[in-house]
């Protein structure tokens, strides 16, 4: 079976008008959207016009879920009404700060979020972010405390680096891989810090071919979002170069098919 792949819109930066032609020649079937994309009835509407024109499909969404809110299972169904509309099946998640709630109260409601989820037909995916999915460690710890079918893990191996010294994102992968739900594919230079762009896919030091190995021994073949972080001032060209280059590496270790 086909991996499928999806680009996320804001990796096309201030060139976002391009990303709809320029996703179709790459040979990619999907687009990864945001909430915030899509936040008032008119950006609805145009988002449905470009997905209808363009023949792409949404596999997911990234969104918001504020676990502080004690009503977070209830308010969570706007925007699972969002991903629903653009026919997404994933939605993403980085919940902010929940220190100041017992780790039990979080996992709670994320039980009750993936309630809500199972009932709309989605699956959350938490995101390799602080403080929930840090690592792989932290990031098991959490699906085994929710024990929830439709709240699962998000694999993104740059992140580890963002948020971990002396890491292994293969070894990290070991603890989370029966939880994968989606994968962000960004590279990187293996520098512990926050703020550093993403390579395209191939020039850093992540070790893909192994990742899709490993998770295709699962049988999961996707959803993959090809993302690309930093370099916000490149103009037109070098962003389109960067991002066909990433689809290019894919393509060249034999995990990538015209869509």
């Amino acid at each position: 079976m086909k991996n499928l792949f999806e680009i996320r819109l804001m990796a096309y930066k201030k060139h976002r008008q391009r990303a709809w032609d320029h996703i179709q020649s790459l040979g990619v079937s999907h687009i990864g959207l945001i909430t915030t994309d899509v936040d008032t009835p008119e950006s609805m509407s145009a988002m449905l016009k470009h997905l209808d024109d363009s023949g792409l499909k949404v596999a997911t969404v990234l969104s918001r879920c504020d676990l502080c809110d004690p009503g977070v299972a209830d308010n969570i169904r706007t925007h699972f009404g969002i991903c629903q509309e653009l026919g997404a099946g994933v939605v993403c998640y980085a919940p902010p700060d929940t220190s100041a709630l017992e780790r039990e109260e979080v996992y709670g409601r994320l039980r009750q979020v993936g309630d809500v989820a199972a009932q709309m037909g989605l699956t959350v995916s938490l995101e390799t972010h602080p403080e929930l999915g840090t690592n792989g460690d932290i990031g098991r710890k959490t699906m085994l405390g929710v024990d929830h079918p439709n709240v699962r893990f998000n694999f993104d191996p740059a992140n580890l680096y963002h948020f971990n010294e002396d890491i292994d994102p293969l070894d990290e992968l070991v603890k989370v891989a029966e939880f994968v739900a989606s994968v962000h594919l960004k590279d990187n230079d293996g520098t512990y810090e926050r703020s550093s762009p993403s390579p395209p896919l191939g020039q850093g030091v992540i070790d893909f071919p192994t990742i899709f190995a490993m998770l295709g021994e699962r049988g999961f073949t996707g959803p993959y979002s090809i993302e690309l972080e930093g370099m916000v001032d490149v103009d037109e060209a070098v962003r389109l170069k960067l991002i066909a280059d990433c689809v290019s590496h894919l393509r060249q270790i034999g995990v990538f098919e015209d869509q």
